[in-house]
């Protein structure tokens, strides 16, 4: 049943076979996971007040990457296939993997980045 579930995207529907039967099952996994979404929410939450705040974004990146940025669409790395990831991947400030792309961007935000991210 979860198997039909998530090939038919129903994440909710999913999710919640899934919960039910850790719920009886491992109690303990069905608290520890509640205790981490309800991290990974405020965690969101918190990014969220961060961006609105923030005057600059940065992107670390390969080198492929920066004509994206050039023209303002901001698209991530070319994943093999040459797909592209489905969301703008930015930070805040330097991070762990600061040291680990050959080139990064500063970008001041305004209204209109604002609407693109």
């Amino acid at each position: 049943m979860y198997a039909r579930l998530a090939d038919a995207g129903n994440w909710a529907g999913a999710d919640k076979l899934y919960m039910d039967w850790i719920k009886t099952r491992y109690p303990g996994l069905y608290l520890d996971t509640l205790n981490a979404e309800g991290l990974a929410r405020e965690f969101n939450a918190a990014l969220v007040r961060e961006m609105r705040r923030s005057v600059s974004i940065v992107r670390w990146m390969d080198m492929e990457e920066l004509p994206s940025y050039l023209n303002g669409t901001f698209e991530s790395r070319i994943e093999e296939g040459q797909g592209r990831r489905g969301y703008k991947a930015f930070s805040l400030g330097e991070n762990i993997h600061t040291d680990k792309r050959p080139a990064f961007l500063t970008v001041l935000v305004d209204g209109t980045i604002r609407r693109t991210l």
